[in-house]
């Protein structure tokens, strides 16, 4: 046995995207995968890559029968799970959840989220122009103010 894919580091990363799916946000669940998966190491991330291709083609229906009572799907989900993810935080439908979030968007999990690529581009550009990049960073941060602060700053 070795160590899961993804590992229990980030439950909060894992509990917010089954969050996102739960409440049917499906856009920005795949955007924080895809912003997730970028800061795994290249070396996980294929593998993560390859076994999603593995599972979706072996959990087809007309692929080989695994186990007569069961569809190949679940089969090949509750044997994979604990290979991608094995959250003690989350229970086993959230993790099976996840899972299957994964196998349906494993085409665009890999992919740059349209975001990234914006942000990026704006400061290339403003670097290229000469101005700072940190003015407009794209972010936007609140600081608390004490009503003095505020009524000082109005």
């Amino acid at each position: 046995m070795r160590d899961p894919l993804l590992t229990n580091q980030d439950l909060d990363i894992h509990t917010g995207i089954i969050e996102l799916i739960e409440h049917g946000k499906a856009e920005q669940a795949l955007e924080g995968l895809q912003l997730y998966l970028k800061l795994l190491e290249p070396n996980i991330r294929e593998e993560l890559r390859r076994l999603l291709m593995f599972i979706a083609i072996s959990s087809e229906p007309e692929s080989y029968k695994l186990q007569k009572q069961f569809d190949n799907r679940s089969v090949i989900i509750k044997t994979f799970t604990k290979t991608i993810l094995q959250d003690n935080g989350l229970s086993k439908p959230k993790l099976e959840q996840l899972i299957q979030f994964l196998m349906k968007n494993r085409f665009e999990l890999f992919q740059t989220p349209l975001t990234l690529l914006e942000l990026t581009s704006k400061k290339f550009k403003s670097l290229l122009e000469g101005q700072d990049p940190d003015t407009n960073s794209g972010f936007t941060f609140c600081q608390h103010l004490t009503l003095k602060e505020f009524e000082d700053q109005k």
